[in-house]
């Protein structure tokens, strides 16, 4: 497949990953197709700031949910992911995010909205969804009842990793978007309520939270899949920017610089929790490039899980 058709069929498919994922969250659409999928709004919110072209509606869509929602976003979380290579320490997407910031009046964090215009938005009536019942809106469910706090972000990943005992370190790795040390305040928070405990071994301090079958219930619906949002849109990023630079390889030299080029996402991949393309010298390299991120592009945005079996 040319470079142009795999560009053109992975930003198609993107764009009905992103109508499904928002629509799941509430805004008026035609499918949705994640159902039972947690979703990362500030992940979300920026990783859909970076698309372009993308569906000026769905633009228009996700700012307007993100200002009826922007009591429950959190600016922690989005400083900690603007931090990121792939989001706002990449000075292509600044003035794509910059925009989007001001828009929706989230906190400037490294200048990247004080200095552009917000996009028009249209005052229209409310549509789609108004509640906050969907699996897909657990993030949202847990900071109405704890407010926009590391707690909230340790209890949900708490429900995802049900009865294990993690430290502040294992829940900042989560990308749970705030410091150690609010982290580890918000763990002995828990612990001096009663509703986790700490278990010490060695120099480990791991904490339970207690309960789980109550908060589940209360929280309820829980999602069935809790992907990793964080790292697989910064893959996604990843790859597009990669498709679009293909051609511009030297052809002498374009199956190495494929290799190389997609191996510098190999952080993402993993922390996804896939297995790259094995890329093998001699190999087509961008046949297997093509055949795994067409695949990828797809099975997400179909909101099918069979891109877990590609996992570790």
């Amino acid at each position: 497949m040319p470079t142009k058709s795999l560009l053109k069929e992975c930003r198609q498919r993107l764009e009905g990953l992103l109508w499904s994922l928002w629509s799941e969250l509430g805004v008026a659409g035609w499918e949705r197709r994640h159902q039972g999928w947690w979703i990362d709004p500030e992940a979300l919110l920026l990783f859909t700031a970076t698309v372009d072209p993308i569906d000026s509606r769905l633009r228009e869509e996700a700012i307007a949910w993100c200002l009826r929602h922007r009591r429950f976003l959190s600016k922690a979380r989005l400083r900690s992911l603007l931090c990121e290579p792939r989001f706002g320490e990449s000075a292509r997407y600044q003035p794509q995010l910059g925009r989007f910031l001001a828009t929706v009046s989230m906190p400037r964090s490294h200048g990247l909205g004080e200095s552009h215009k917000p996009y028009p938005v249209q005052h229209r009536q409310r549509s789609g969804h108004g509640g906050l019942d969907r699996a897909a809106q657990l993030s949202l469910r847990v900071r109405s009842l704890l407010g926009v706090t590391a707690k909230a972000e340790v209890v949900r990943v708490f429900l995802d990793r049900s009865d294990e005992t993690l430290t502040a370190a294992d829940l900042v790795n989560e990308g749970i978007g705030y410091t150690k040390r609010a982290t580890r305040d918000a763990l002995e928070d828990l612990r001096t309520g009663g509703f986790a405990e700490l278990e010490v071994s060695a120099n480990r301090k791991g904490y339970r939270l207690l309960g789980q079958k109550s908060f589940s219930e209360l929280l309820a619906p829980e999602p069935v899949h809790f992907p990793k949002w964080r790292q697989l849109f910064a893959l996604l990023r990843g790859s597009l920017d990669l498709i679009e630079e293909i051609d511009r390889f030297r052809p002498e030299t374009k199956p190495i610089a494929i290799r190389k080029s997609f191996m510098a996402l190999a952080s993402e991949i993993r922390g996804a929790g896939l297995l790259p393309p094995t890329l093998r010298a001699g190999s087509d390299a961008f046949e297997e490039f093509e055949a795994w991120v067409g695949e990828l592009f797809e099975a997400l945005a179909s909101g099918s899980t069979d891109w877990a079996s590609r996992s570790q």
